[in-house]
């Protein structure tokens, strides 16, 4: 009996020492089309209008996703950093959390769209992986964000 017990108690504290590692990686330790990928901002639509960007603000503007739930974020001449997590729903969709969202506070000369992503990804609820363009879009509350993927890594 105290054997068993004993036994019970070394299995819960191993438990209870494993169940941290688990934090911040998506769906604890389910891999997500997300998981590795670096992606530039390709557009933003806000209220029914859509802004494109041009190739240079198209590499002064990005995310990446790192499979240990890391989200480092190029923010026209900033950088951010924070944690993510996500759950898939479809084959390339899904939910997705971006939290604790940090990052430099250098001015950068209009036109920018980096305080408005450092402002508005942590209100992302839906990510999408187009089917025909391979686009990820980043449903926040205010506005859905168009990326690209980059290969550069």
């Amino acid at each position: 009996m105290a054997r068993s017990r004993l036994n019970t108690v070394l299995m819960l504290g191993a438990a209870a020492l494993l169940l941290p590692a688990c934090e911040g990686i998506p769906g604890f330790g389910e891999e997500t089309v997300l998981d590795d990928t670096s992606w530039s901002l390709f557009a933003i639509r806000e209220n029914g209008v859509s802004t494109r960007l041009d190739p240079d603000l198209r590499e002064r503007h990005g995310i990446t996703f790192e499979s240990d739930g890391a989200l480092y974020a190029q923010l026209d001449c900033n950088r951010g950093q924070g944690r993510w997590s996500a759950r898939e729903t479809g084959p390339d969709s899904g939910t997705i959390v971006i939290s604790g969202m940090t990052s430099t506070r250098a001015f950068c000369p209009r036109p920018s769209f980096g305080e408005q992503m450092a402002a508005e990804l942590p209100s992302a609820t839906d990510f999408e992986i187009a089917p025909r363009t391979g686009r990820l879009r980043v449903i926040t509350r205010d506005a859905t964000y168009i990326f690209e993927r980059s290969y550069d890594r």
